[in-house]
């Protein structure tokens, strides 16, 4: 494909939404002209922790909508209402979210809606990188978050309201390109099959794949990494969004994040949990000996752009990472950017609650470093975590699983069922291609993950598919599972 792939921009909307997360919760840049601790300070007392932790509660709360109403057989993924719907609850709460002064009730309204609009422009951009191949996804998400650094460094030179309107357009821009990627997808005339068979696959509740228990355990480490890096945001300082400084930090973040995408697209597909704790574990050590050596202001500030170069990578390879799941055919793209996002929104939450103890223990004498010191030694332990041959946290394999089963009845009716499907193939008349990707879609195997498997087009798959529909008399892929199970 070549450079063709980057020739859509449509494709790269998903850093106009990262840009947009950065700018508004972690770096201050939608208000550079406003004290964030002053205007913290405007709240009635006691309400500051709420205002903190009432965005992610939301967050949480709209992805777990989500995937409740996937399970009800509501097509969230190609759903264009609940698309803008989210990028308009984005859009709108932008601007009342940062309305303290005005009434705190409006302002924390319009934190409730950019949390839940946010949740879901993010799950549906994870669900367009699940239909498109692996090697895509990978190239797209490195470009826009790359991107994402960009529109940062370019909106701080942005005076007041104009940087708020810049981010508040942000939501909507990254909506629209999500609509176009979707739309050049429905172009070619075998996606429309491809979408119909995922769509089908996505909402079939007869059929439920479950969730393998790596995705959970990869979730449970994403976790307990991201409060790491949630603790290292905490003991840092909000930096001046437009200094030199804070500039210079944002292009060593965006050239940081090329490096990664650059390191890991170049061979084999390496976004795995250990090759996220490889860069991510020496990141979070340097952040907090920062505070170490250099003390509780220069260092904090170090820290604090430290911890933003973390957050972007750590998004960047979290977006990838948990579409593999789905390729695989293990769980949704909802479901498995549901529970990957989930488990990020649990570890910031954790990361803020070790923030308001630090400020406890601090106010009782304890000093930043001394924090710092225990952060990096708990930090350590992370490296520690063991992988096996396979690598402990990697995608499962359901046919080794059977084959290994203690339970030798289910291993003798899933082979009867490969059986069954080969026999099946054969009795249709199906070529030795199509029979390998009807099994494959037998197995619950997503489009692009038959793509990725067979080397083979986008086009190709779905001829194929098209090919199988025609020679059994079906037309949806429930109905064929319905034959081969008579």
């Amino acid at each position: 494909m070549g450079m063709a792939r980057f020739a859509n921009a449509g494709r790269f909307g998903w850093g106009l939404l990262l840009a947009w997360l950065f700018c508004t919760y972690y770096t201050g840049i939608a208000t550079p002209s406003v004290d964030w601790v002053a205007r913290m300070s405007l709240l009635p007392a006691g309400l500051t922790p709420l205002f903190e932790i009432v965005p992610l509660l939301s967050a949480m709360l709209a992805i777990v909508a989500l995937i409740v109403l996937e399970r009800r057989r509501v097509d969230i993924a190609r759903s264009r209402v609940l698309l803008w719907a989210g990028a308009a609850l984005c859009a709108a709460g932008t601007p009342l979210a940062f309305s303290m002064e005005v009434s705190a009730a409006i302002s924390l309204a319009g934190i409730v809606f950019t949390g839940i609009g946010s949740s879901v422009l993010w799950m549906l951009w994870g669900s367009y990188y699940t239909r498109i191949a692996s090697e895509d996804t990978e190239a797209y998400a490195c470009v826009s978050a790359v991107t994402a650094a960009v529109l940062m460094f370019g909106i701080s030179f942005l005076p007041g309201w104009m940087s708020l309107a810049a981010v508040t357009l942000l939501p909507l821009g990254s909506g629209l390109l999500l609509v176009l990627a979707q739309r050049d997808l429905e172009r070619a005339d075998g996606v429309a099959v491809e979408d119909r068979i995922e769509g089908e696959l996505a909402t079939d509740s007869k059929r439920s794949l479950g969730i393998p228990p790596s995705i959970w355990k990869s979730a449970a480490v994403l976790c307990v990494m991201y409060a790491f890096i949630s603790l290292l945001g905490q003991m840092g300082v909000l930096p001046n969004v437009t200094s030199a400084g804070f500039r210079v930090a944002v292009i060593i973040s965006g050239t940081f994040i090329a490096v990664i995408g650059a390191v890991s697209v170049s061979g084999p597909r390496r976004f795995s949990v250990p090759f996220l704790l490889r860069w991510m574990v020496p990141l979070l050590v340097v952040g907090f000996a920062a505070i170490v050596i250099f003390g509780d202001e220069s260092g904090a500030r170090i820290a604090s752009n430290v911890s933003g170069a973390g957050r972007l990578g750590f998004c960047l390879v979290a977006q990838i990472y948990f579409s593999r799941f789905a390729d695989e055919g293990f769980a949704t793209a909802i479901q498995s950017y549901g529970i990957g996002w989930l488990s990020v929104h649990v570890g910031d939450f954790i990361g803020l609650s070790c923030g308001f103890a630090l400020s406890f223990l601090m106010g009782h004498g304890v000093g930043l470093a001394q924090l710092a010191g225990v952060a990096i030694v708990l930090a350590s332990f992370m490296v520690l975590i063991p992988f096996g041959a396979d690598g402990v946290f990697q995608v499962d394999r359901p046919a080794e699983v059977d084959a290994v089963s203690d339970e030798p009845d289910e291993a003798v009716e899933v082979e009867s069922y490969e059986d069954r499907v080969v026999a099946f193939a054969a009795e249709s008349g199906l070529t030795k291609r199509e029979t390998e990707v009807f099994s494959l879609l037998m197995q619950g195997r997503s489009v692009p993950y038959i793509r990725d498997k067979l080397v083979v087009s986008r086009d190709t798959v779905a001829t194929h598919v098209k090919h199988i529909y025609t020679k059994t008399g079906v037309h949806s892929r429930q109905e064929l599972l319905d034959l081969v199970e008579k």
